[in-house]
Formats: C-alpha cells, structure tokens, sequence
C-alpha cells in the first residue's frame, strides 16, 4: 500500500508585479521606491485602458504588489492611474503577456510619477 501521493497540476497561469512611485521617473524600480497601495490592475478586455464591469481585477496591497491568477492565452493588464501620477513604465500603463498553462511571470510592474 502507498499513500501520501499528492500531484499538483495547474491548468491556470499567474501574474505578479507591483504598482510603485517612480521617483526618479526612469521606468526601473530602485532601492527605496515606495509601493502604491490600492491601485487597481485588470485585464483590459475591450483594450481601452480602462476598467468596465465584469473585467477581471484586482487591487494592489499596503506594499504595492498585486496578483492575478490567469487562464492560458493572451491578455493586456492595465493599471488605473490615481491622484496627478501618470505611467513611467510602461508609458501607456498597459502590458500584453501570452501565458502558457502554468506560466508564472513576477515582473509586470507599473512605474508611475
């Protein structure tokens, strides 16, 4: 008898990054850039860059950071910019990713200034 055999397969991939003030305005962030809590990031379904009900979303957390867990397929995520920040990285505040089933990707990140 076995027992204890445990297998993890995913059919959804997921989206990390970070919403973060871009102080120095140069698309990267540095050492010291601060998160930007409670920024919403969605799938820009319509590609208008703007969130419409029914649009998958999220909102970014006390530090800045965000996930969305993804069916396989292409997608734009958007940021909604708030207060007087504009986007510094991407310029336009849209990232287009194709995910592959169980893809992760860390690093879809929003400067703004």
């Amino acid at each position: 008898t076995v027992s204890n055999l445990d297998f993890g397969n995913s059919s959804t991939a997921l989206v990390t990054g970070t919403a973060y003030k871009d102080t120095n305005k140069n698309g990267t962030k540095d050492p010291g850039e601060v998160g930007l809590a409670n920024w919403q990031i969605h799938v820009d379904v319509f590609k208008n860059n703007t969130w419409l009900l029914n649009q998958i979303n999220t909102v970014t957390d006390s530090q800045g950071s965000y996930s969305l867990v993804l069916k396989p397929g292409k997608y734009r995520i958007h940021e909604t910019p708030q207060g007087s920040l504009h986007p510094t990285k991407p310029v336009k505040g849209t990232v287009t990713l194709t995910l592959a089933t169980g893809a992760t990707d860390t690093d879809v990140n929003f400067g703004n200034a």
